[in-house]
């Protein structure tokens, strides 16, 4: 570039370094050449052409030294007093478009203006200023330094006053780190922990109160929100506790005001004091209920949520449903949630006591029975038991094994409640009428209906009759094999030591009912085999007994 300025040089003269030519001449270039009126007393000043860059769209070509220069240029004329006011707002959009170019550093002329802006403003000013100075590109570096000019930083003035509890002092700090600092400021977010602290101690009226005032007087729904999710941060049980005690508080409307987006935690408590307030609030297994309904859709879907919720409902280290109660709180909750959220001791009277043996208690006692450890042994039998007697019933477990286990678990559990009792005894019973019949015979599983209570008895006469009416062992079709009709002949008619009257009465019937049916349907072969089968078994007083009873059935 030619020497534009003095007309000197020429082709093949050396290169001059000019900041005023070399900018002058990228303004004509750019299209936007100085004009007379540009010019102030000396001609050669840079401020008017660094103004005149404004009107340029595109930075590109100008160049990093020549950008340098006129950052320089801007920051001293930033620094002078008698700048006016018009060149302050163009060197502030100057220092803007110099922010988004890569490589240069703003800061200089940004932390000019700042000052500028402070000068003005005087010394109460300070934190007001620093906090409206958005449109100035300053990093938190030279935000700090300036500050410091200015006196003691903010930070250091609220990092003596977490010393103290909170109160109006805490205010004016806050303010300006929160308007002005970086959203990770260390001590900013200890302010948080202890303002949560303040939150969580409700009983301390005072400072709970002051807390509650400053967040007010800041008017920072961002910053209230950090204190509102460390004030459930963890969820323990002495947190949600302390939840629970400030959504009960007078501040349970300020805490209600800041859920939207709030942690799981915080809306379950302030639902649970809103709903449980007063003479006639919910409490129990009814708020526990209406929780989830509006909260969770309905059903709980994971262990956390299970102990927050419960901790809330029914606090303390026992805390837990009434006996009457118990039995409705997998309304709304897997019974394996509350297994494996180590609460299942907190249900055994309804374990013992059911009033219904529906689906979810058999849920229930399944997890409660793969809970060692959880439980007593006592219910741990009772729940073990529950499942065996269930699943015999169904053809899931083998008489062998049933009757192996049976009388042990019966003994740890001790005394059952009378609906599991009698249900207990209506598995079983049915169990043994779904049995083949010869293996009835082989394991003596009879004898224990023979010797037992008499609902044992009247269950195993039910069951017969229902499985001779709807198919399996006991089928008339079935019973047509010898092999079956002299094993269930044996059974019925054995001479058992200790036999209730009931079971001889019964065993009698069923001789009658399921026997004295199927004969017609047995040929001379087939009761021929019977009465060989019985000879093997049963010696001839089998066949002797065999014989006088069709007899006595002619």
């Amino acid at each position: 570039m030619f020497r534009v300025h003095d007309g000197l040089g020429g082709p093949g003269s050396p290169r001059a370094t000019d900041p005023w030519a070399e900018l002058t001449a990228w303004l004509w270039r750019a299209g936007a050449a100085p004009r007379p009126t540009d010019r102030p007393e000396d001609a050669f000043a840079l401020l008017p052409l660094a103004r005149r860059a404004l009107r340029v769209p595109d930075w590109d070509g100008l160049g990093a030294d020549l950008a340098r220069t006129l950052l320089d240029t801007a920051a001293r004329a930033a620094a002078e007093d008698t700048t006016d006011a018009d060149t302050v707002r163009d060197l502030t959009d100057l220092c803007s478009r110099a922010a988004a170019l890569p490589g240069l550093d703003v800061q200089p002329l940004a932390a000019a203006l700042l000052r500028r802006r402070l000068r003005t403003a005087g010394p109460p000013g300070v934190d007001a200023v620093l906090s409206a100075a958005v449109d100035l590109p300053l990093d938190p570096g030279t935000r700090r330094a300036v500050r410091a000019e200015y006196g003691p930083p903010p930070e250091d003035d609220l990092r003596s006053l977490l010393l103290t509890p909170p109160g109006p002092s805490w205010g004016r700090p806050l303010r300006t780190l929160l308007g002005t600092g970086p959203a990770e400021d260390p001590v900013v977010d200890d302010a948080v922990s202890a303002l949560a602290r303040a939150l969580a101690r409700p009983e301390d009226r005072r400072t709970c109160a002051d807390t509650v005032a400053l967040l007010d007087g800041l008017g920072d729904r961002a910053f209230t929100r950090r204190v509102v999710d460390r004030l459930a941060r963890g969820a323990g049980e002495t947190r949600l506790q302390a939840l629970r005690a400030l959504a009960r508080s007078p501040h349970a409307d300020w805490l209600s005001g800041h859920l939207d987006g709030a942690p799981l935690a915080v809306r379950l408590a302030v639902s649970a004091g809103r709903l449980g307030r007063g003479a006639y609030g919910l409490s129990g297994v009814d708020l526990w209920t209406e929780l989830v309904h509006a909260h969770l859709d309905g059903e709980i879907s994971d262990t956390a949520t299970v102990r927050m919720l419960w901790t809330l409902v029914w606090p303390g280290r026992d805390g837990g449903p009434t006996p009457r109660e118990q039995g409705r709180v997998t309304e709304v909750c897997p019974p394996g949630l509350i297994a494996e959220a180590g609460l299942a001791d907190r249900l055994t009277f309804w374990l013992r006591n059911p009033q219904h043996l529906d689906r979810p208690y058999i849920a229930f006692a399944r997890e409660a029975a793969r809970a060692p450890g959880r439980l007593p042994e006592a219910d741990l039998a009772v729940a073990q038991l529950v499942c065996l007697a269930h699943d015999f019933a169904a053809g899931r477990e083998p008489l062998a094994d049933t009757l192996r286990r049976c009388p042990t678990l019966k003994a740890r559990a001790g005394r059952l409640g009378t609906v599991l009792d009698d249900a207990v005894d209506y598995w079983l019973a049915h169990g043994m009428a779904r049995s083949d019949p010869e293996e009835l015979r082989r394991t003596g599983a009879l004898h224990r209906v023979a010797t037992g209570r008499m609902a044992l008895i009247r269950h195993y006469g039910d069951a017969v009759r229902e499985a001779q009416a709807h198919g399996g062992a006991l089928d008339p079709a079935a019973l047509r094999d010898p092999r079956r009709v002299a094993s269930l002949f044996l059974v019925w008619t054995d001479a058992v030591d200790g036999a209730k009257g009931g079971w001889r009465q019964l065993s009698g019937e069923l001789l009658l009912d399921v026997l004295g049916a199927v004969l017609p349907q047995l040929d001379e072969r087939a009761l021929g085999e019977v009465a060989t089968l019985l000879a093997g078994r049963g010696g001839e007083r089998g066949v002797q007994a065999w014989n006088k009873w069709r007899q006595g059935m002619r």
